[in-house]
């Protein structure tokens, strides 16, 4: 496993990095192999930002940000893990489909943005996380392509279009599936009168992935 932190504010000092007494005051550390401690309780006390990825394609991307007024239940409804702890909230984004050896020496002090923007109530990153939990349309047959496409679809947030580089970032840190995101982004189709509400695009995607895997296997 490979376990990285940051800090956006480096006054503080740092007593329990990888379980050692000396304190170390630290805006990155990078540690492979054994590592002495706890990293979710290191993040939670210390960092503010977090990347742990292991050899075989799972990587969590923790950010915490001030204060505990963060919705939890609204992470939730984007599949993301959510939690307030010792006076701040801390949101966690996984995905399982970075592959077998995918690099983590990613620059986290870019996602800074990322996490103020959090804090401020924009949700395009929680959004992103939703899109990371799904994977990739190439690795599921049919059936699950469609029972994919039923699920619930989150909220698009504003701003999906134009993602600064910070989300570009998380979104290849979370191994986001380009046509996913295109689809999500793309601009909403005009509503004809008495047409439901919502947007469902990534929905009409996995459809449409799901008809040509068909097809791929009939033929």
């Amino acid at each position: 496993m490979t376990y990285r932190f940051f800090t956006v504010d480096d006054s503080r000092t740092v007593n329990e990095h990888a379980g050692e007494g000396s304190p170390a005051s630290l805006l990155t550390s990078t540690a492979i192999g054994v590592f002495r401690a706890d990293p979710r309780r290191l993040t939670e006390r210390h960092f503010d930002i977090h990347l742990a990825a292991s050899p075989w394609g799972t990587r969590e991307v923790i950010f915490r940000l001030p204060g505990t007024d963060f919705p939890l239940p609204l992470a939730a409804q984007y599949g993301a893990e959510a939690w307030a702890v010792g006076g701040h909230s801390l949101v966690a984004f996984r995905t399982d489909f970075a592959g077998r050896g995918a690099k983590a020496d990613f620059p986290l002090e870019r996602l800074a943005g990322v996490r103020a923007a959090l804090a401020a109530g924009d949700h395009r990153a929680l959004y992103l996380g939703w899109l990371a939990l799904l994977g990739h349309p190439d690795q599921y047959g049919p059936d699950e392509l469609r029972e994919l496409a039923e699920e619930f679809e989150p909220p698009v947030p504003p701003g999906l279009n134009a993602p600064d580089a910070g989300l570009r970032l998380l979104a290849e840190i979370l191994c986001v599936d380009a046509r996913l995101l295109r689809a999500a982004a793309a601009p909403a189709p005009a509503r004809r009168p008495g047409a439901a509400t919502g947007r469902r695009t990534v929905a009409a995607l996995l459809r449409a992935a799901a008809r040509e895997c068909g097809r791929r296997e009939a033929g």
